[in-house]
């Protein structure tokens, strides 16, 4: 994924009021243009100091711990609701290592 192409997406699902205030999902759109604004501003200022590394890496963990535990919710629904998808998504796990 590419967060700075896919930036307007993500703040029209933040704008969206549907959204519960403490859903993983809003915490995980939160996380990622947390991520793109500090990645850009970061961008802007050239060298990156040990601290800035430090940041955009708790960031980057922040964003990772969200995508994963989404990923478990959709794993477990579509365990259920769609076994056919289940299993394929079970072949192309995007966490294994090449």
């Amino acid at each position: 994924i590419n967060l700075n192409d896919n930036k307007e997406i993500l703040f029209r699902f933040i704008e969206n009021p549907y959204l519960d205030e403490h859903d993983i999902f809003t915490d995980l759109l939160q996380a990622a243009v947390h991520l793109h604004s500090e990645i850009k501003l970061r961008k802007s200022k050239g060298d990156l100091t040990n601290e800035d590394i430090s940041h955009l890496n708790s960031d980057i963990l922040r964003l990772y711990k969200y995508l994963t535990k989404e990923w478990i919710v959709y794993m477990k629904y579509i365990e259920k609701e769609y076994p056919f998808l289940y299993s394929f998504a079970l072949k192309n796990i995007p966490f294994k290592q090449c």
